[in-house]
């Protein structure tokens, strides 16, 4: 939740210029959306690796070097999936305010029923679908 808050509100306050400057036919939307995933690349992969080095050691698994690289590549494609689903709601709605109250409205679901606060065996048939 903590990734895709930080990037859901990237596109509002470039807009005007992005569209303008594609008007211009200065850059495309390809090379536009490369240059925001490259730029904010580093944060993403920094950040899982703080987090691992304080939690993997505070919750005593297993203390080799390849299940903490394992991981760690865990938390950073989730970090990465967070990310592009935050990019992807961003890109979606023009105001901020709209999109910072829907985006939680359409993650939770989402976080509830992925598994991790319930089993799938507990979730009643009608809603097991989703």
């Amino acid at each position: 939740m903590g990734n895709m808050m930080g990037t859901i509100i990237t596109f509002q306050p470039e807009r005007p210029v992005f569209l303008r400057e594609q008007a211009n036919n200065m850059y495309d939307v390809t090379s536009y959306y490369l240059a925001k995933i490259l730029t904010e690349t580093p944060v993403l992969l920094v950040t899982p690796m703080i987090f691992s080095a304080i939690v993997y050691f505070k919750i005593g698994l297993m203390i080799t070097a390849s299940q903490f690289f394992y991981f760690y590549l865990i938390l950073e494609l989730i970090s990465q999936c967070a990310a592009s689903f935050g990019y992807f709601m961003s890109s979606i709605f023009n105001k901020e305010e709209t999109v910072t109250q829907l985006a939680p409205i359409v993650v939770m679901p989402l976080i509830l029923f992925g598994g991790q606060f319930a089993n799938p065996q507990n979730i009643p048939d009608w809603i097991s679908w989703f």
